[in-house]
């Protein structure tokens, strides 16, 4: 995401999205203990990342395949969701 929005940084929804999964990063590192490294290592990188492309985006070069990945993460996400879904419900017990 982060080298994606370097240009809409300012409307509402992009940070919304950044800071949440900021949280919820945190929250997972806080309340599962097998994926606490990994949680914290995410966190710090994303920030990181965002932080070098908010303060030097101006020196890159704004491309439009962008725009193509972001759009097909987005949706290997939804399908990541759904699988996962669609696996809890197949063990869920019959009643």
């Amino acid at each position: 995401m982060n080298a994606l929005t370097w240009n809409m940084w300012n409307t509402i929804l992009i940070q919304l999205a950044f800071w949440t999964a900021l949280f919820l990063l945190f929250h997972l590192a806080r309340q599962d203990a097998r994926l606490q490294c990994v949680s914290l290592v995410l966190l710090i990188v994303m920030f990181a990342s965002q932080l070098c492309y908010l303060l030097l985006g101006h020196h890159f070069v704004r491309t439009h395949e962008l725009t193509e990945y972001r759009e097909t993460l987005l949706a290997l996400g939804l399908m990541i969701y759904a699988v996962q879904t669609w696996m809890g419900l197949r063990k869920a017990p019959v009643q």
